[in-house]
This record gives structure tokens, C-alpha cells and sequence, in this order.
């Protein structure tokens, strides 16, 4: 059983994620184990707070996807299992967290090499992924959900409400697509938000053909995290 291990930010990332390995492989072939971390390192240091599991004892791949709380927590929960996950034969390790709230676009390149510098990396190299400049910049992006989620909703107005053109320009400039995403879906009387029934609203009406062409020019911090993905599932 090929194993990966995912770190992320908090509950949009892993709902993400989660939707994202069943549209790479049958769920026949996936066993998912996901955790939320919760309390500091001092005390009583880190506990599970919450764990779900999709058991699969038959499943080529076994995905194990971590919660920190927050994204300055993600490297430092990510370090302090790299030994027992690489113990336990995981060969691909992600960190996944967003640039904002606490750094700016022109920082990304900055955030991204002190990361690099800090994280466990011998024998596996983990992947830093920086959603750029929040996740939900990719669901932006996905523009073609818009219109599933309300009729009333189309690029016209994501348009209108960024003032750029979300099928060609840069997301990742958008200072902070989850405000954006708000403001689009308040135009016809919805709202964005990150409960998990509100996550799962916006995330099952995406599609990954539409999520890949956008990581080729739209949303380039997505791309690295979709290839490394599907290797993994090869």
C-alpha cells in the first residue's frame, strides 16, 4: 500500500483534499484517515481532537490527512511526525497552508524559502504548497461552479465584483478570495463560509478538468499539489 501523508490548515483544505482524491481514484483504492490537531506544544502539548476514518484494509492508497488548527502550525505538526511517517513508509509528505492573512503576494517566494529551510526533508522531501493567496482562490478560479450553485451567479458578476477577468487574469493576486468569494455569492443572497456544510456546498460543485486548466496560468500554486497527487495514484 503506497502511503502519503497531507498537512493542512485547517477544515477548507481538508474538505479540499478529500474531494480531491476521490475525483484522482476510485474509492475502492483509497483508505483516508484524517485528524484534527488541537492545544500547544507545552502542557499537555498536541491532541487529537477529532478523527474520521474511511477504512479500507484492501486499498492500494492510504492517505492520512492532518488538521493543524492554523496555518503557523502546519510545518512544526509536520515535523514532529516526519520521523514516525517516514518510519511507517510514507513516500509522499505535503504541507499545504495559505499566504494570508499574515503575509503579503510579494512575500510568497520569501515564506516559501523559510519553510523550506526549517522543514524535515532527509530522506523524503516534503512538498510546500502555498495557496496563493488563500485556497479559496482555486475555487474562484473554478468559475464554472458559480452558475451550478445559482443561476443567478456567472462570470459576468465575479467579474463585475473583482474587477478582473477571473477566465484569464491572475487569481492569486487577489489579495483575499475568501472576502471575494463572499462578495460574489452575496449577490444573489448566499454567503461563503467555513462550516463544514458550507465548505462541502461550494467544493462538490467543482470540477477538476476546469481546476487543472486553471493551474496553468490562473492559480500556479495549485498545479504543483495536482502533480504530485496523481503521481502518487500512478
Amino acid at each position: 500500500m503506497k502511503k502519503a501523508a497531507i498537512f493542512v490548515e485547517g477544515q477548507t483544505e481538508r474538505i479540499f483534499i478529500e474531494w480531491m482524491l476521490d475525483q484522482l481514484v476510485k474509492s475502492n483504492r483509497l483508505y483516508v484517515e484524517a485528524k484534527r490537531l488541537f492545544g500547544s506544544k507545552k502542557g499537555f502539548g498536541r491532541i487529537v481532537l477529532q478523527a474520521r476514518e474511511r477504512a479500507n484494509p484492501n486499498a492500494e492508497f492510504y492517505v492520512l490527512i492532518v488538521d493543524s488548527g492554523g496555518e503557523s502550525s502546519v510545518v512544526s505538526d509536520l515535523n514532529d511526525q516526519y520521523q514516525s511517517l517516514v518510519a511507517a513508509n510514507h513516500s509522499v509528505i505535503i504541507a499545504l497552508r495559505d499566504v494570508a492573512p499574515n503575509f503579503e503576494y510579494e512575500d510568497r517566494q520569501t515564506l516559501q524559502a523559510a519553510i523550506e529551510q526549517v522543514v524535515a526533508s532527509t530522506p523524503v522531501k516534503p512538498l510546500i504548497v502555498l495557496a496563493t493567496m488563500e485556497t479559496e482562490a482555486w475555487f474562484i478560479a473554478e468559475c464554472s461552479h458559480f452558475k451550478k450553485l445559482n443561476p443567478g451567479l456567472n462570470i459576468g458578476v465575479a467579474n463585475t465584483v473583482l474587477g478582473i477577468d477571473v477566465t484569464n487574469d491572475d487569481i492569486e493576486q487577489v489579495p483575499r478570495p475568501s472576502i471575494s468569494l463572499q462578495e460574489i455569492y452575496a449577490t444573489v443572497g448566499l454567503t461563503w463560509d467555513k462550516s463544514e456544510t458550507g465548505v462541502k456546498r461550494t467544493v462538490n460543485l467543482l470540477d477538476l478538468t476546469e481546476l487543472e486548466l486553471a493551474a496553468g496560468s490562473r492559480v500556479v500554486s495549485l498545479a504543483p499539489l495536482l502533480e504530485v497527487l496523481r503521481g502518487f495514484m500512478s
